[in-house]
């Protein structure tokens, strides 16, 4: 899914609603990217120990983005 909005930003505004996400750059996945045709990706890790309720929250702040 692309939502045209750049990665940076979209960190950014998660980050203003405490939400940690990580950006992957084609640099660091040439062959599936470039397969692909991606330049990058938002990557949000959840982890055993993140609650349903915080999985909800970045689950709504994706949607309102």
């Amino acid at each position: 899914m692309q939502s045209g909005i750049p990665a940076d930003s979209i960190q950014q505004r998660l980050a203003a609603k405490t939400i940690n996400v990580a950006i992957s750059r084609a640099g660091s996945s040439r062959l599936d990217f470039e397969n692909r045709g991606i330049q990058e990706v938002v990557r949000a890790s959840v982890h055993y120990y993140n609650t349903e309720r915080e999985v909800q929250q970045l689950l709504d702040a994706v949607e309102q983005l």
